[in-house]
């Protein structure tokens, strides 16, 4: 008899809820022991309910067309509303009277030794703190106070509840077992580790701004008690990897975009775009797509990075003097790896994938030079540029292809 998909989730519910009875009898961890139950319980409750609709959208419970595609994401997007608004619920009155609140957010300075973590249950954010050092304490509190008080945790949750519907799509309409999947799992990851270094990017500008050149110092003093050196680049390659290693770009001048790697966003749209591509032609033979994936790849990753090259001194009058010559060219990275990403998409969204990405582009922007104005302007500007480079690329490539036969 086949098991029901739900069964495979009502162990991970039994062990959730008892870590959390376990966590009401341990008093003196109470805090650290209820949050973390509280983000096992919510994962599980996430993956679990998104995969069963998934099971049951993949099973044709929705076979309605192309609308049956829309249905499932509406769905989803309503049961993880209200599953987080259940969680805000159980968790202001599970933690009541625990910590502070400050700007909507519960602030406990004690259970983390040098350090500080921002949780996110529901659509709440809990900030867990510690330190002796006054100074080094400040820093890490505006750290994850720009964290808390922007719902990062919900955005990453936001993230991850996308790449769990695509897959379920992708599923559904026979991708599973072709090239499509492993290129847009790895596009999905990279994506997933450039949004967390983003948000963490933000953050250090935040508390550059608060700061100003004493910020830099007290991450050095920071790392110096956490990890025993005392520069970004030295720090372990996980704080690397989600903090960046040039932490000391942000820190020093506060440019927001500056600290990231120069081919960090052309990477992620290229692997974009790849997946994208690769939805339209997966049915080529095996041999010829896995030749061809490489360099389609390069492809893309050369057009990204060109793109930001010649865009660069566009960006430079634009931006103002708040970027460095890094922050200068990874914006137009940024800019080219959405467009680049925009041109494949054409495949499945034909001139409406300009249009979003466009649109896309404006907030990111909105972000960056903190003005709904200069964003906009700044897309604005750059779009030509991408439109002529991509024109004269695909004007060259019809020079160089073969005669088609008659």
């Amino acid at each position: 008899m086949e098991v029901p998909i739900v069964a495979y989730y009502v162990p991970g519910l039994v062990l959730a809820a008892a870590r959390l009875y376990l966590s009401i009898k341990k008093t003196e961890n109470r805090i650290l022991s209820a949050l973390f139950g509280g983000v096992f319980l919510t994962s599980v409750l996430l993956i679990g309910t998104t995969w069963l609709l998934g099971e049951l959208y993949i099973g044709g419970l929705l076979d309605v067309g192309d609308l049956g595609d829309f249905l499932y994401v509406a769905i989803s997007v309503l049961v993880y509303l209200s599953l987080m608004k259940v969680v805000d619920i159980v968790y202001s009155r599970r933690l009541a009277g625990v910590g502070r609140v400050d700007g909507g957010y519960l602030h406990v300075e004690r259970g983390v030794a040098y350090g500080g973590f921002t949780f996110g249950l529901g659509t709440k954010s809990f900030v867990l703190i510690g330190g002796e050092d006054p100074a080094v304490l400040e820093m890490i509190r505006l750290h994850e106070e720009y964290h808390a008080k922007n719902r990062h945790p919900m955005k990453l949750q936001l993230y991850l509840l996308a790449a769990l519907l695509l897959t379920g799509i992708m599923i559904r309409h026979g991708l599973w077992n072709t090239p499509v999947y492993p290129t847009a799992g790895l596009a999905l990851a990279v994506g997933f580790l450039v949004f967390i270094r983003a948000l963490e990017t933000a953050a250090d500008a935040y508390t550059w701004r608060a700061l100003g050149p004493a910020a830099y110092e007290r991450l050095k003093a920071f790392l110096k008690l956490r990890y025993g050196v005392e520069e970004p680049w030295r720090a372990p390659l996980w704080s690397r990897l989600t903090h960046t290693s040039r932490r000391d770009v942000t820190l020093t001048t506060g440019d927001p975009i500056g600290a990231h790697w120069r081919l960090e966003f052309p990477l992620a749209g290229a692997l974009a775009s790849l997946s994208l591509i690769t939805c339209k032609y997966y049915l080529v033979p095996q041999d010829i797509i896995y030749i061809t994936l490489p360099a389609a790849f390069a492809g893309f990753l050369t057009f990204s990075t060109s793109l930001a090259y010649v865009a660069k001194p566009l960006i430079r009058r634009l931006a103002g003097p708040a970027f460095t010559d890094r922050g200068v060219f990874n914006l137009g990275a940024l800019s080219s790896s959405v467009y680049t990403t925009a041109a494949a998409a054409t495949v499945a969204l034909g001139p409406w994938s300009h249009a979003l990405a466009s649109a896309f582009l404006a907030y990111a922007m909105r972000h960056y030079l903190n003005s709904w104005r200069r964003g906009v302007a700044l897309t604005v500007a750059i779009y030509p540029v991408y439109l002529a480079l991509n024109t004269a690329i695909n004007l060259l490539i019809l020079e160089i292809s073969p005669p088609q036969p008659v």
